[in-house]
């Protein structure tokens, strides 16, 4: 943790060189046991020529002060400030709840706190008693970039519903599709807490496919399984591991749903959430916001 580069760092050239040269060192002892087992050309030796380049202080840190150049590292009053005027402030999570790194499915995870716990913090620190909104975000079918559990995975729905923005490649791997998940969803809901209202994106690439289910629950073996169990202790490693085992030996029971308003009003019986906003294109032309 403690060589872990923070924003405030981009402030001290010489904190900020002092910490990468100590991650460089680190990542170079790790490359000693892998290094034979690597090819000789492609991309592994394009990033050991990065790494191993004697002159990557120049470039790096000249990298890192562009950057600074243009961001901005304010204290906590500046949020206060923000929440006392008028209009409205969005917080929007990094990454998708199953991929939290404590309530995501380990190891199969990212380094940080991907539910609205962060924007709680935010909110209680700032003394913030105004009106909140507290919204869930997914896609009409299941997605997931790399590895990982995703029962209601379906080949002809990843090669259906390719992703513009998220391509298949070395270090994660494929982007994969899958039906609606309806037991995930359920999990995610659990975990975060209160929603006052769901959007569902992507509903126009529905369009693209002959058929139109939805992942209602699992079988694992005899048993059928309707809700994943969050760990009692939130920050429970072994017992995520646990459901990432377990959620290997799952099979989709899948229901076919007549028509994409027929998946929206599924959703909302299922989650006791409403749908409030629905994407059916890149625009913002193609949102419908539906409040109150």
């Amino acid at each position: 943790p403690e060589l872990a580069l923070r924003a405030g760092d981009l402030a001290d050239q010489n904190l900020l060189y002092r910490k990468l040269a100590a991650l460089r060192g680190l990542n170079l002892a790790k490359l000693a046991a892998l290094r034979p087992a690597l090819p000789e050309g492609g991309q592994a030796a394009a990033e050991l020529e990065l790494l191993t380049d004697p002159e990557w202080a120049d470039w790096l840190l000249a990298a890192y002060a562009e950057f600074s150049a243009v961001a901005q590292v304010v204290p906590g009053e500046q949020l206060h400030a923000i929440l006392r005027r008028p209009g409205a402030v969005v917080f929007e999570g990094a990454q998708g709840v199953l991929l939290d790194e404590w309530r995501g499915f380990h190891p199969h995870t990212t380094w940080s706190t991907t539910t609205l716990a962060n924007a709680d913090a935010l909110l209680a620190e700032a003394g913030y008693a105004g009106r909140l909104s507290r919204i869930g975000i997914t896609r009409a079918y299941a997605t997931r970039h790399g590895a990982g559990p995703m029962p209601s995975e379906d080949a002809a729905l990843s090669a259906a519903l390719p992703d513009a923005r998220n391509g298949a490649h070395p270090w994660q791997q494929g982007f994969r599709a899958g039906w609606l998940d309806l037991v995930l969803l359920r999990y995610a809901a659990e975990v975060v807490g209160r929603l006052d209202g769901l959007a569902v994106t992507c509903l126009d690439r529905l369009a693209e496919l002959p058929d139109l289910q939805i992942c209602r629950a699992y079988q694992r073996g005899p048993l059928r399984v309707e809700r994943i169990i969050p760990a009692p202790n939130a920050q429970d490693l072994a017992y995520q591991e646990q459901i990432t085992t377990a959620l290997a030996g799952c099979r989709p029971v899948l229901e076919r749903m007549g028509d994409p308003e027929h998946l929206l009003r599924t959703l909302e019986v299922d989650l006791h959430v409403p749908v409030i906003i629905t994407s059916k294109g890149p625009t913002a032309k193609d949102k419908h916001i539906q409040l109150g």
